[in-house]
């Protein structure tokens, strides 16, 4: 409903919905975001790098014959699951345009709906002790480096977003040129 109101300017002339173009731009933004929130679970359980830098707690894992076993362990299940809320929402402003998100200004119908989603996330993340979804409460350091995270990995995110926009472009030429030479 809010994308409807949104500040970003339609095509001037029709655009043919191709389901390849969709499918490949999906599976990039997917590809992409699994990177991310896998790469931010290896650094907290296989480093120091946020103990050290930030003092927060080291996440062990648990002992196999523990109650849960692994790395099943609340605050954890808390600090990936407000990554994952964060970039998936995020995903709004990576979608709502060919151009770098900053270009095309979102309305405020977009954004208060966004801080609020992530402000609500943020306060489970942080408080909650919700033994039947195994969450745990993070604390506000944990919050802060998952945003800070989030936030470093957001600008690549709208990067590969137009450079797969252009190199889409550029195939489609490509195409074009190796279908127009054959007649």
């Amino acid at each position: 409903m809010t994308v409807s109101k949104d500040r970003v300017k339609p095509s001037p002339h029709p655009i043919q919905w191709l389901l390849s173009d969709v499918f490949a731009h999906a599976s990039v933004y997917g590809i992409y975001s699994a990177i991310c929130t896998v790469t931010f679970f290896v650094v907290i359980v296989k480093t120091s790098f946020f103990q050290d830098r930030f003092g927060v707690d080291r996440i062990e894992k648990l002992p196999d014959d523990s109650s849960p076993p692994g790395w099943n362990l609340p605050i954890l299940s808390s600090i990936i699951y407000l990554q994952s809320s964060i970039m998936a929402h995020a995903l709004i402003f990576i979608t709502r345009s060919r151009k770098f998100f900053f270009l095309d200004r979102p309305s405020l119908m977009l954004i208060v709906p966004f801080a609020f989603a992530q402000i609500c996330a943020t306060l489970i993340a942080v408080y909650a002790n919700w033994r039947f979804t195994n969450i745990g409460g993070c604390g506000w350091k944990w919050a802060g480096i998952v945003w800070v995270w989030n936030l470093v990995w957001f600008f690549p995110f709208d990067l590969l977003k137009v450079g797969h926009f252009q190199l889409m472009k550029l195939l489609e030429y490509f195409l074009f040129l190796v279908e127009f030479s054959s007649l």
